[in-house]
């Protein structure tokens, strides 16, 4: 969007509407997902509560964390303690918290890894119709499981030593047999 980000810390980095989730989960284990979520929605409207009990007197922030947690699937897991979640739920539980702060763009750090290969694309295919439903502008998805990549990009970025070696459309990425073997690195003769 025409600003550098270099060096900038998490508060500002909202502030430009941009949100990140990390692959290792970034959850507060003893809170709720209700209260989990608020807390993104809290610090996003920079408001300020008394322990968690007024939570439920704020209209406006347990409106919002309803309608994060629906979009996300959690929304029967309000109550929930984050820690009883299923490795699934906690990853989704850890996107929707950066949903929740209204991002124009999302950077997801792998966000299907440590989860079964029968939940990745059930993850993908919520991260993307919350994207949709929140109007988020841009996901940037920094994955290695190419079969993820081939299904969601519209664009590949790839790098290999730390050089930018494509950006490209997926048909055009997944066609070059050269590029495949220098990014995924797949031996000869497989």
């Amino acid at each position: 969007m025409g600003k550098s980000i270099a060096g900038v810390g998490p508060v500002e980095l909202a502030d430009h509407g941009l949100a990140r989730a990390f692959q290792l989960i970034q959850i507060f284990p003893k809170l709720t997902v209700e209260e989990t979520i608020a807390a993104a929605v809290v610090s996003r409207q920079r408001k300020r509560w008394r322990l968690f009990s007024r939570l439920s007197a704020d209209g406006e922030v347990s409106g919002r964390v309803r309608e994060v947690a629906d979009i996300f699937g959690l929304g029967h897991r309000l109550d929930t303690v984050a820690t009883t979640l299923s490795q699934g739920e906690k990853k989704l539980l850890d996107v929707a918290s950066a949903f929740a702060l209204d991002p124009q763009v999302i950077l997801l750090d792998e966000p299907t890894s440590g989860v079964s290969s029968a939940d990745k694309h059930g993850i993908m295919k919520t991260l993307i119709a919350a994207a949709e439903l929140a109007r988020v502008k841009g996901i940037v998805l920094v994955e290695h499981d190419m079969d993820l990549v081939a299904a969601y990009s519209h664009r590949i970025i790839a790098l290999s030593e730390g050089q930018v070696v494509a950006d490209l459309p997926p048909d055009r990425f997944f066609a070059d047999p050269h590029l495949i073997e220098t990014v995924i690195g797949k031996r000869r003769g497989h």
